[in-house]
């Protein structure tokens, strides 16, 4: 009967891609990784991407997908031209 592996045995098990040329199956690069690392790595590109994301959300795509932005910038126009008007600037 087979052990079961715990997580961390899982985790932490070194493995080894290796890429080879098709004709000749010379190895053309290695990379070493554990489970561990890909999931730091997936969940540091995720975070990075989803932080960029709301930024780019927050202020450049504000203007293209918020009908209410251009409204908004719109009163503050109307607004600053009465303000000179009644000021007589």
């Amino acid at each position: 009967m087979k052990q079961k592996r715990t997580l961390s045995e899982r985790l932490t098990t070194k493995y080894q891609l290796v890429i080879r040329n098709e004709e000749n199956l010379a190895e053309k690069s290695t990379i070493g990784f554990t489970y561990a690392k890909v999931l730091v790595i997936s969940a540091t590109v995720f975070v990075i991407i989803f932080i960029f994301s709301l930024f780019l959300s927050k202020t450049l795509l504000a203007k293209w997908f918020d009908p209410r932005h251009e409204q908004m910038e719109q009163n503050k126009k109307l607004y600053t031209l009465a303000e000179s008007r009644l000021t007589g600037r």
